[in-house]
């Protein structure tokens, strides 16, 4: 199953009942592959983090997102932190094989297998090198950084 750029529409309540609802219609063993825009920092780390996506934003609408593009979906939109979406997939009951994080550290793509099953050597993290310094966020093991 694939869903890219939806769950941010939904503030995390709904998010966990997406997901959930998800979760019952997949067979155990079966991928859901999650990309969105996720949050791969700690709060702390918020001006630093949100000067650098807006900073790097264009100038035309035309060419992409601009800085005021952005401001209107931190303001109207739902987008999570990492350490906050990975309990409500693991409680939906997947688990996060491997997430590859934006340079920006503001978004993700996550692999997931529906639990149900036993795994055994199945897990498939993988780590691509990166010259950009991003440390390991959350709980779920390495994490690749997209450049």
């Amino acid at each position: 199953m694939f869903t890219r750029n939806a769950l941010h529409q939904l503030p995390d309540f709904w998010k966990a009942l997406a997901l959930a609802r998800l979760a019952s219609m997949m067979a155990p063993g079966a991928i859901l592959w999650l990309r969105d825009l996720i949050y791969a920092f700690e709060p702390a780390e918020v001006e630093r983090v949100m000067a650098g996506w807006f900073g790097a934003a264009v100038d035309d609408p035309a060419e992409g997102y601009t800085a005021q593009d952005l401001a209107t979906h931190i303001r109207t939109e739902f987008s999570t932190f990492t350490w906050l979406l990975e309990p409500m997939l693991a409680h939906a009951g997947f688990r996060l094989l491997d997430t590859e994080i934006d340079r920006r550290r503001t978004y993700a793509r996550c692999a997931c297998v529906k639990l149900g099953f036993d795994l055994g050597l199945v897990t498939i993290w993988r780590h691509r090198p990166s010259t950009d310094s991003v440390p390991n966020i959350g709980r779920g093991g390495r994490r690749s950084v997209a450049g």
